[in-house]
């Protein structure tokens, strides 16, 4: 990789044999105010410099040559504008570099998932992700570190994007500039950095001011023969995230500065753009059924025969299950008085239906149900079409959808004859032992997942307030006939496998950060996006010493 402070001084010597130019002078640019976690105001002008690390001070600036007789920059960028649009992707161009080398910008849409703040449900998006690379200039190999900059929503519609920056540094660590924004540093590979939310631990600074510029320079920055990646702020949101607690300045540009090998001053902007923005609700209660058996009887109603098992997901809170309870078996509704609870359990007999409902004894929102009705109500059930399983008290509405085959159904037994719910948990744990010590195993049900897709989809999954990941299709690795597979980094997801033939996602990882979550009851939303499908549903999980289980 080429030595760009070597530039200097022969960019200084062009610079005084410019026609015209009188005494030059060095000038520092004004910017943004940053902070360190501990310390406010520790730079007033927006610059950061590298020595094996970004760093800042309250003595350096972002340097530039002045003409002082006109009061004047004495040489302009030449700027390579990047277009938005998510309408055009691929090379957007090929940009003159140093001395043998170019600069390459690839855009693409790339599909995330993010909570609600409020737990609600999820937001999905379709945004503009750009890849700006050195190449040589002969051969296009890939020459030095790359930048990437992300398009991200707040929940506030498509025009409110802003950016994340994520800098491949020399020393083979990973700088990102994310939220509002905030300046962190990672030991892994740009790559793996960008699949995972960060941790309080690896926040080093914070860019404070909105609607001003801030620098990052290598070697004296780009106006000294150096480089430089610059980045814009905007009070971009005009209310309140609804996707993240972020502050005010947001990026609303970022641009990769330097000079090339005529000495030319090239910087290269992108801002964010979004293509879409949908919200997904999270499911708050829902029916799984594990065993339906429909059994009409045409000739003799009153022997027709429903009988079901499974569990019903309550949703997050402690919601009230005693008072009118409403069961539905496929077209056939049955009003009852109540519930009543007796020995750990709800139940109610009555007008041919038997329903018992077992609480989880560990306290989260999974219980346990049998049901029975027998009689004319049920006669007139088809026992080969998609049949509902519903139960609605005053604190919880939840139903399934089942396909039946000749009266029956069996979880698991034959895809894609369970409709709903889309997404379930069969089981989650974590281990609580503090940042970036956590360990979380999951596995989430998918119904209706559809075939095996010839290439695996981008998959983001989001697990509480804290954990957010997006592993990107090239991770996956085919194993057989319906399984895609990939492994994340140390201190990440350890294995992740979406099987398509069971339609199941079993996740586990290590050394996480999920949060801090109090003894007792814990509601939190777990929501899985493929590509540009998401679900979302929210449970109540309960923390017991250092466990968190489902």
């Amino acid at each position: 990789m080429p030595q760009l402070a070597s530039l200097a001084v022969p960019l200084l010597a062009s610079l005084l044999l410019s026609p015209g130019s009188g005494t030059i002078h060095v000038e520092t640019e004004t910017g943004g105010q940053i902070d360190s976690p501990t310390v406010a105001g520790v730079n007033q002008d927006g610059a950061f410099f590298w020595n094996n690390g970004w760093g800042a001070n309250d003595t350096y600036g972002h340097m530039f040559f002045e003409d002082l007789d006109t009061g004047e920059k004495l040489k302009d960028f030449i700027t390579v504008a990047i277009d938005p649009s998510p309408a055009t992707l691929g090379e957007m161009a090929v940009v003159p570099g140093p001395a043998g080398l170019v600069y390459t910008v690839t855009k693409s849409v790339y599909h995330y998932a993010v909570p609600h703040v409020a737990g609600a449900g999820t937001w999905l998006y379709e945004a503009v992700l750009y890849v700006v690379e050195m190449r040589d200039a002969i051969t296009l190999e890939p020459a030095g570190p790359r930048a990437v900059a992300r398009s991200r929503g707040a929940g506030l519609g498509t025009g409110s994007a802003y950016l994340e920056v994520f800098i491949e540094n020399e020393n083979d660590t990973t700088t990102s500039l994310r939220g509002d924004p905030l300046l962190f540093e990672h030991s892994e590979g740009l790559d793996d950095a960008m699949m995972f939310s960060p941790t309080a631990e690896e926040m080093n600074w914070s860019l404070v001011t909105p609607a001003d510029q801030y620098w990052l320079d290598i070697d004296g920055g780009s106006e000294m023969g150096g480089k430089t990646f610059k980045v814009k702020t905007s009070a971009l949101l005009p209310g309140a995230a609804a996707t993240e607690n972020l502050g005010t300045p947001f990026i609303s540009e970022f641009a990769v500065q330097y000079s090339d090998a005529a000495l030319d001053l090239y910087q290269i902007v992108m801002v964010p753009a979004l293509a879409s923005e949908t919200f997904v609700p999270a499911e708050k209660a829902y029916v799984l059924p594990k065993k339906v058996k429909v059994k009409p009887n045409a000739a003799k109603p009153e022997k027709s025969l429903v009988t079901a098992t499974g569990f019903l997901d309550i949703g997050p809170g402690n919601p009230n299950m005693m008072g009118p309870f409403l069961a539905t078996v496929g077209t056939a509704q049955f009003p009852m008085p109540g519930l009543i609870y007796q020995n750990g359990k709800f139940s109610v007999e009555d007008g041919g239906l038997s329903l018992t409902i077992t609480p989880a004894k560990s306290g989260s929102s999974k219980a346990k149900f049998k049901l029975k009705v027998k009689g004319a109500a049920v006669a007139g059930l088809d026992p080969n079409v998609a049949t509902e399983i519903g139960f609605l008290t005053a604190g919880a509405d939840g139903s399934g959808t089942v396909l039946l085959k000749k009266g029956a159904f069996k979880l698991g037994k034959v895809k894609g004859t369970l409709i709903e719910p889309n997404l379930f948990l069969y089981s989650a744990k974590a281990k609580l032992k503090g940042a970036g010590k956590d360990s979380l195993k999951l596995k989430l049900g998918l119904a209706t997942l559809g075939g095996m897709p010839a290439a695996a989809p981008e998959l983001s999954l989001n697990f509480g307030e804290n954990l957010s990941v997006t592993v990107p299709s090239a991770s996956f690795k085919k194993k057989g006939k319906s399984i895609w597979q990939a492994k994340g980094p140390k201190g990440s997801l350890t294995s992740v496998k979406l099987d398509y033939a069971r339609e199941t996602l079993t996740i586990s990882g290590s050394n996480l950060s999920l949060g801090d979550f109090a003894v007792g009851a814990q509601d939190l939303t777990v929501a899985v996006a493929l590509g540009a499908s998401a679900r979302s549903v929210a449970v109540r999980m309960v923390k017991k010493g250092s466990s968190l289980k489902y």
